[in-house]
């Protein structure tokens, strides 16, 4: 801390003889405002920086300070849910700077685009590509649109926001698109995209020793859920999937397959309600 300070000092002492004498002076600038920046005063950082910015425009200094202008006022944003939606109490959570609003669309998903399109693993969506996500929102049946205000107080700061999930959809898979702009088709900024299943089940796998085990339970109360289907599903070539074991949980949820099986993912059906394992092992 001591020598962040005395390099401040420095670079102060040094816009303060030399402002306006020569272009120096804007690098100067540059780093003074990085270094606020990396102190937390973002505000104080912009302000330097755009100020130098259009004083020395065609400087070295000043493209730097206009980079870091651009920089701090680039739109971000994240989005993150529970994979499963159950209960009315789930959120979804934005993380977001330099943003006033967002814009989502949930799209409904059938298993067969959860197995085909890689759905199944939220992994799919790491990376979170314009290309994917446009993909994905011209491909599916949008169920809804909505809206929401963010906070954007033009501190160039990181802001968290939580909403609530809408609590009428039907039973069922879909995909959670999250998007600056109300167009998503026509979209050519930042996107998000996660699936989500909304269902009042759910699943926790074990495998041990050449075995699967599990149990389902009614997500909200959480009391065992007996005489649910369960599926196991081996993947195939060509990233096909065929259906090799399928079994019934006992009065106490639980289940078992016997036999080896080394890749796939499990599906657990009761009624209009289902739920899918989250990759070979683990809980949906």
């Amino acid at each position: 801390k001591e020598k962040d300070a005395t390099y401040a000092a420095a670079l102060d002492a040094g816009l303060n003889v030399y402002d306006g004498k020569t272009e120096v002076v804007a690098l100067a600038a540059y780093y003074r405002a990085n270094a606020q920046e990396r102190a937390g005063e973002r505000v104080a950082a912009h302000d330097l920086a755009e100020n130098y910015a259009a004083r020395w425009p065609k400087a070295v200094g000043g493209h730097a300070c206009r980079s870091l202008v651009s920089q701090m006022e680039k739109p971000e944003f994240s989005v993150a849910t529970e994979r499963t939606w159950s209960t009315p109490k789930t959120e979804i959570e934005v993380r977001s700077r330099n943003l006033s609003q967002i814009v989502f669309r949930i799209a409904r998903a059938s298993v067969d685009d959860v197995r085909e399109n890689a759905l199944l693993d939220n992994s799919f969506y790491r990376d979170n590509s314009k290309k994917i996500c446009k993909n994905i929102s011209t491909k599916l049946f949008g169920v809804r649109t909505w809206q929401v205000a963010l906070d954007n107080p033009k501190d160039y700061e990181e802001h968290v926001a939580k909403f609530p999930i809408p609590t009428d959809l039907k039973p069922g898979h879909y995909v959670l698109l999250a998007s600056m702009d109300k167009d998503f088709a026509k979209n050519d900024k930042v996107m998000r995209a996660l699936s989500v299943t909304v269902t009042d089940l759910a699943l926790a796998v074990v495998g041990d020793h050449g075995t699967l085990t599990g149990r389902v339970f009614r997500a909200e109360s959480g009391r065992p859920a007996a005489g649910v289907t369960i599926e196991f599903w081996e993947s195939g070539s060509r990233n096909s999937w065929k259906k090799t074991a399928e079994e019934k949980t006992r009065e106490d949820g639980t289940f078992a397959f016997a036999k080896d099986r080394l890749y796939g993912f499990m599906r657990a059906v009761d009624g209009d309600h289902e739920v899918l394992s989250l990759g070979m092992l683990g809980a949906g």
